[in-house]
Formats: C-alpha cells, sequence, structure tokens
C-alpha cells in the first residue's frame, strides 16, 4: 500500500514537470516568433533622396531606381508618397529633404518583395517641410588641345582653320552662293564675270561677277573690315590688327599700322589701303581680286631633305628633323614646328620650275625663296639658287592641296626637290 501511494506521488511529480515544460517552452516560442510592431508610427527623417541599395546577389537588380531616403545616420527607408503621388515629381535624386510622415517595419508588410532592398521600412510622407537641391557635379574643363595647321577653302574663297576640342573645322562664313553667268543678264559697267570656286566649264555656270572699281570703307575704332580689325585711330596713322587667311587661316592677329597710302592684306585677295582720317573715322579703298592663286604652298610628293634622307612633303611630321641654312649660311639640322597643308580649287596653277643642274620643282606661284622673291618672280635665263633657271612656266595641278612646314631657326629655310626655299609659315616674314 505504501508503495503504491510512493509510485502515484512520483507519476504525479513528473506530469507536472512535464506540463511546466511544455508552458515555458510554449511562452518562449511565442516570445521568438512574436511579430514586428505593425502599428504604423508617426515620425520625422531627415536624409538624402537616393536610388535603394539591391541585397539579392543571385538576381539581377531591376533597371529602374526604387526611391528611397538615406537618412543623415546612414539608415535606408523606402519613400511612399502615397495619396500626393504627384509631390514625387518636386524630389529629386540627391537632394536633402526633411519631412513629417508614418513609419512601418518591412517584416510588418503582407508582401516580401522589399525583403531584397536595403532598408528599414516604408516611409510614407504626409508633409514635406524643407528640400534643397542637389550640389551640381562641377563639369571637368577640357584640356587644351593641339590641332593640326590644316585649311579649308570655303564657297567664298577664305580658308578656315581647325579649332576647338574636336579639332574641327571653323564653320564657313554664311554668304549667298555666287550668281552664274547662266543666269545673268548684262554684268554691270565696268565689271565682268570670272571663274569662281564652282566653276563648271561645260554649262558656263559658276562664274562670279568681279568688278575692278575699287570700294570706299568706313571704318571707327573696334570695326572690323575682312582682315583688319581697326583699334586706335591716330591724327595722320591707324593701329589695330591683322588676321592673315593665307597661307592658312589664323585667328592670332598680328600688329600693324598704316600711314596713308600703306595696305593692310588678308594675304592675297583683298587689300584696304589707307586713304585719309576725319575726325573719328578711318577712310579706305578696298580691293578684291577672287582671280589671284592663293594657296602659297608645294606641291604633293616635293621631296624634304631630313636627317633620314628625302621625305615627301605631305609626310612631313612636327618633331622631324630637316636640314635649313642659317642667316649665316650654315647648313644645320633643325626640328619642324609647324606644318599645313592647304585645299586648292579646281583652277589652281603651280609653277613648274627646271634649273640648268637637274633640278626641278613645283610650287606656288607665291611661296617664299630665300632671297626675297617668290617662285612667281622667276622667269627663264635668272640666276636662283647657284644655277641658271631653265625654264618657268605656268601648269595646272593635280591634287587637292598644297604642302609646307617650317622648321625651327633663324630663317625657316629648307631644301625641297633639293632647292633652298622659304617657309610660308614662317610668320616674322609676314609681318
Amino acid at each position: 500500500m505504501k508503495l503504491a501511494k510512493l509510485f502515484l506521488i512520483i507519476i504525479g511529480t513528473l506530469a507536472l514537470i512535464g506540463v511546466g515544460s511544455i508552458a515555458v517552452s510554449h511562452f518562449l516560442s511565442k516570445e521568438a516568433i512574436a511579430p514586428v510592431d505593425s502599428v504604423p508610427t508617426n515620425i520625422t527623417l531627415s536624409g538624402t533622396y537616393v536610388c535603394l541599395p539591391y541585397l539579392n546577389k543571385t538576381k539581377t537588380a531591376p533597371e529602374e531606381c526604387v526611391f528611397g531616403l538615406l537618412t543623415d545616420d546612414g539608415v535606408y527607408y523606402m519613400v511612399n508618397f502615397g495619396q500626393s503621388a504627384g509631390a514625387m515629381e518636386e524630389f529629386q535624386k540627391g537632394a536633402h529633404i526633411v519631412a513629417d510622415g508614418f513609419f512601418m517595419y518591412k517584416e510588418s508588410l503582407s508582401t516580401d518583395q522589399w525583403q531584397n532592398y536595403n532598408m528599414k521600412g516604408i516611409f510614407t510622407i504626409t508633409k514635406k517641410i524643407t528640400s534643397t537641391e542637389p550640389i551640381p557635379t562641377p563639369k571637368p574643363v577640357p584640356k587644351p588641345v593641339a590641332c593640326t595647321e590644316e585649311a579649308k577653302l570655303c564657297p567664298d574663297g577664305s580658308y578656315v582653320s581647325r579649332t576647338g576640342t574636336k579639332c574641327e573645322f571653323t564653320p564657313c562664313p554664311e554668304v549667298k552662293p555666287p550668281l552664274a553667268i547662266c543666269d545673268y543678264a548684262a554684268p554691270p559697267q565696268g565689271c565682268n564675270y570670272v571663274a569662281g570656286p564652282n566653276y563648271n566649264a561645260q554649262t558656263m555656270c559658276g562664274m562670279v561677277l568681279r568688278c575692278p572699281h575699287e570700294s570706299e570703307i568706313l571704318l571707327k575704332e573696334g570695326e572690323r573690315r575682312g582682315s583688319l580689325l581697326l583699334q586706335k585711330i591716330h591724327p595722320e596713322y591707324i593701329t589695330g590688327l591683322n588676321f592673315r587667311e593665307y597661307p592658312i587661316a589664323t585667328e592670332q592677329g598680328q600688329p600693324i599700322t598704316l600711314q596713308f597710302g600703306e595696305t593692310a592684306s588678308n594675304g592675297c585677295t583683298v587689300s584696304l589701303t589707307l586713304k585719309k582720317i576725319t575726325g573719328d573715322t578711318a577712310i579706305f579703298s578696298e580691293e578684291i581680286d577672287n582671280n589671284k592663286i592663293c594657296p602659297i604652298c608645294l606641291a604633293k610628293d616635293t621631296l624634304i631633305d631630313t636627317q633620314q634622307g628625302s621625305v615627301p612633303v605631305q609626310d612631313i611630321k612636327v618633331g622631324m628633323l630637316v636640314w635649313s641654312e642659317t642667316q649665316a649660311g650654315a647648313r644645320v639640322l633643325e626640328p619642324v614646328v609647324k606644318i599645313s597643308k592647304t585645299v586648292v580649287p579646281l583652277n589652281h596653277e603651280v609653277v613648274d620650275l627646271t634649273l640648268d643642274d637637274g633640278r626641278r620643282l613645283q610650287a606656288s606661284p607665291l611661296h617664299p625663296t630665300t632671297d626675297g622673291r617668290t617662285v612667281g618672280d622667276l622667269i627663264e635665263g635668272d640666276f636662283f639658287d647657284g644655277s641658271k633657271i631653265i625654264s618657268a612656266n605656268h601648269a595646272a595641278y593635280g591634287f587637292d592641296a598644297t604642302y609646307d612646314l617650317l622648321p625651327a631657326g633663324d630663317t625657316g629655310a629648307y631644301w625641297a626637290n633639293g632647292v633652298l626655299l622659304g617657309s610660308t609659315l614662317n610668320i616674322s616674314r609676314l609681318k
């Protein structure tokens, strides 16, 4: 009997312990899986309007930006505009905002689509307090670009050079297309028609009107006409800058002083001669000759004497060593500091020069020699570069461009096909 009672007591004790364990385990389990508070909480947040970071590394992040708020303490919240979705347009990425609203943890949401984003929860904006524009990213300052000194022939007969960060040709001046003779009646008295840059020998179209008489031009200080920028008017002379267009167009004007009867030129087709000064006005006569052959460089394939031997002029590069001559007459190697390529019109002519020692050269008529003349000044029977000229005939040019170079040194001279020449790029010669 006593043994039976003892057995019942032990069984009852074990039962109580089991029930207690189950109760404690149930309580702890309830505490572990207790849901995050799903009741919205009113808060005020301050931060930067950004795209939320994507957490799931096994999937490709969506291309569309999911906007959120990165608070000043480094916590991400997804931003919801609630009933005022149009307010989204007021915000820009990178803007700093302060706003009132209510907050819900992402674990309390009914969908798991936001679990892939780094965010604490959803912040629904009810009132924007302040907003500042994002600080603009400064644009990088482009590095200076050195463009090749090439020139393009424009429809009006002028030339433009390469410029800008992409080394593109400066736009040609806007001009009306030249009137063609096939569209003309008789030319005005004192004028005639000459072949223009677009002349067509078959249709006789493309000829332009040329009036040889001079035009009177009036300029005040600060005004420009063609290549001449007038800066200062004095009682008996003017000063300014002259922007030559030949042999290549340049944006760097050269200082010039003109007294009565002296002329400023674009280097070929246009000249302005100072006639008189009346008060604050200088009066010039302008003469235009579009018939002149202006590209004044060497023919393609002319051979230049270099340290490596004879090299075609079109293959000469800046920095190459070429043979030059000093003012004292010494033959020296000098590096090339400048090269040019000038597009020529269809009717361009060159001088075909032959010397009695067998040397032969083709160059534009206005290309300079080293003795103050031009190639066009040379005639049969003259002596040039130590030899007698057998022939100096004008000939049609069969290529689309002429070329030139400038060696360093005090003369800028070089040997072309064995003939010593000056350079059209020698600015000191043009002043």
